[in-house]
């Protein structure tokens, strides 16, 4: 298979003249590798879309290369473990462009091939907005919500808490449903995330040379005071029509829904996520590991850790008919529910909620029993939704 693409006279690759396959040294070989099963991902797509007569494969297709790479080669995942604690969290704020996650969930074996013969259907496991009550692999989908004054608060509070683990990746593709998206859209996004306080890094096109997206990831893990922003802006396709698609990915003879296969069993791009799936397995072993000897050396912290950890996590919204009621309440909670978080909207003192175990969510602060709220009731509820899904 391999070298059947690296023969072909078109291909855009690091190939010399004169150098076969055997003769690649690791690294361009793993890039050939990788650009095989990017293919592989969007003829995926294509069929899916295509066997379901609907859904919203432009930002699947586009960004084929950036979702592609993260689940193989960046994600902290366990899909024996869909559920542990320390893994990474794609969290996709487009829920209608989901084949992108689909897609690397079916190669991690969260889903099956044939769930995405069933993309929108109902009581499949692969809806067109994906929900964690139905899938493994997903913890939550919105749609859209980057665009929304939403994002503006949300992004703001990131860069005062230093949220240097948070990297947002931006499909900026120009367009809206309704179409260019010059008809309602002109701010220059990376500015904005940089006024706010992030780390803002351009990548000018991802299809093809995946190498600029890689150093920018590379970057982002790298940095420790910022959460960093991306600007991916995928380019665009000259070929709409499916079948002059084949033939550009060399796709032509193959049934739909096919996979690379290898020589033995398998195939090859099932193969690759199964490296990542391993080494998941690896992190989570030494993770627990830790989590053991912490138990060791700091039995009550953990103990209360543990509760936490169990999604023991009650949220109260006050009221604000008894100022002061509130407040002897939570007093006494607070002793036996190390994971009680209360707000108040920025009305601590005339509500009379503060209480003696207040913790201000701060920039270097991690430990809680309740938190600082200075925001106005919607991102006070969204922040609560937060917590319940951390888990």
């Amino acid at each position: 298979e391999l070298q059947q693409v690296y023969q072909q006279p078109d291909q855009q690759d690091s190939r010399k003249d004169g150098i076969g396959l055997e003769d690649l040294d690791e690294e361009s070989f793993q890039r050939l590798v990788d650009e095989r099963c990017v293919d592989n991902v969007r003829m995926l797509i294509v069929d899916a879309v295509q066997n379901a007569k609907t859904g919203h494969p432009g930002m699947a297709m586009g960004l084929a290369e950036v979702g592609y790479y993260l689940y193989r080669h960046v994600l902290r995942y366990n899909p024996r473990n869909p559920t542990w604690f320390n893994r990474d969290r794609f969290v996709l704020s487009a829920g209608h462009g989901c084949l992108l996650i689909l897609l690397g969930l079916i190669l991690f074996r969260y889903c099956l091939l044939e769930d995405l013969r069933r993309l929108r259907k109902l009581g499949s496991r692969t809806p067109g907005h994906p929900e964690n009550t139905v899938t493994d692999g997903i913890e939550v989908t919105t749609d859209g919500c980057a665009m929304e004054g939403i994002s503006h608060e949300a992004a703001s509070l990131a860069a005062h808490w230093k949220l240097h683990k948070l990297t947002l990746i931006y499909d900026d593709n120009d367009n809206t449903a309704e179409g260019p998206i010059t008809l309602a859209f002109s701010e220059d996004i990376s500015t904005r995330f940089k006024a706010l306080g992030w780390n803002t890094i351009n990548v000018d096109n991802t299809q093809g040379d995946i190498s600029s997206f890689k150093d920018a990831i590379s970057a982002a893990i790298d940095e420790t005071g910022k959460p960093t922003f991306i600007r991916a802006h995928d380019g665009t396709f000259d070929e709409a029509d499916v079948k002059k698609m084949r033939e550009k990915m060399k796709w032509n003879n193959r049934e739909p829904f096919s996979v690379i296969p290898m020589n033995n069993n398998g195939s090859i791009p099932c193969r690759e996520m199964q490296i990542q799936a391993n080494h998941g397995e690896t992190l989570e072993r030494e993770w627990y590991s830790k989590l053991n000897y912490f138990r060791n050396k700091y039995p009550k912290e953990a103990a209360e850790f543990e509760v936490l950890l169990n999604g023991e996590v009650v949220c109260i919204r006050p009221s604000g008919c008894y100022p002061g009621i509130l407040r002897k309440v939570c007093e006494q909670l607070v002793k036996v529910l190390p994971g009680l978080i209360g707000g108040s909207a920025d009305l601590a003192s005339s509500m009379a909620t503060r209480t003696s175990h207040l913790t201000h969510h701060g920039v270097e602060t991690f430990a809680m029993e309740s938190v600082s709220m200075q925001w106005q009731e919607f991102q006070m509820e969204l922040h609560c939704i937060k917590v319940a899904l951390s888990h």
